[in-house]
């Protein structure tokens, strides 16, 4: 039987018009509270995805908060030292692409097979573009940071001064220490919130919900561990060849085919 071929009785009525409501002023609070859930989820997400290594550190550690802050810790040395280990060859790179770039644009020959694989307008458009050094000047390691100031004053217009930028930046460091906070008590409790949950379902259906859940957590788990394991290996993998054949910005390219998995 449809839901409108049900009778519309009095009772009825007030049920949906009830449950609209309810709807209704979820989707109000989660809007007017989104500043302060947003983090709140970014540091659901972060302790989703940390909590099996947090699980791993406490059978060593019995204390579940020296396993938190033990775990955090490793977590962030190893993306610190990553981060110093592969942004130097990426300006490497970056810098080494740039002289090839040079090279290229100082050769005659690129002209002549331009006209020959090209359109004469658009061969000319090429050349005016490549003669105008932006490429040269984007690839310059010099110019790396003033680049990146541009994009963030486009993407978060109002910044430009300094006591503006400096708002902006306490306020993002103020976000990132709220969400490691939220991030902290998430995983203290995540064992027993997601135990406790389980007592709040009815016991009509508590069996079907129990059961539909783990498999369903157990194939998400699964499928994203070894989606995030194929990526990891496919950028490595990447990484390592084009560094081997020589290609220009390799490692950065490898990276991004990684991250494209």
């Amino acid at each position: 039987m449809s839901f409108f071929e049900k009778e519309f009785t009095f009772d009825r009525v007030a049920r949906i018009i009830f449950t609209v409501i309810i709807i209704g002023a979820i989707i109000f609070l989660l809007d007017y509270f989104s500043t302060v859930l947003i983090p709140f989820v970014i540091a659901l997400i972060i302790a989703y995805l940390m909590n099996p290594f947090i699980n791993f550190v406490q059978r060593f550690v019995k204390s579940r908060g020296i396993a938190v802050i033990l775990g955090v810790l490793i977590i962030m040395g190893v993306l610190i030292g990553l981060s110093f280990a592969i942004i130097p060859l990426i300006k490497h790179e970056v810098r080494q692409a740039g002289v090839l770039f040079n090279e290229f644009f100082t050769n005659t020959d690129w002209q002549a097979k331009l006209q020959e694989y090209l359109p004469d307008s658009w061969a000319e458009k090429v050349k005016s573009f490549l003669a105008s050094g932006d490429i040269q000047q984007l690839l310059n390691e010099k110019q790396l940071s003033d680049v990146m100031n541009f994009g963030v004053k486009k993407v978060l217009p109002g910044i430009g001064s300094v006591v503006g930028y400096t708002i902006e930046l306490i306020i993002g460091i103020l976000g990132l220490a709220i969400i490691i906070l939220y991030l902290f008590f998430i995983l203290l409790d995540f064992n027993a919130v997601t135990s406790l949950w389980k007592s709040l379902i009815p016991p009509r259906y508590k069996n079907a919900v129990l059961n539909f859940t783990y498999e369903f957590e157990q194939a998400m788990n699964n499928y994203f561990r070894a989606q995030a394991l194929i990526a990891t290996i496919v950028g490595i993998l990447f990484a390592i060849g084009f560094s081997i054949i020589g290609l220009p910005l390799g490692i950065l390219l490898g990276i991004f085919i990684g991250f494209l998995n």
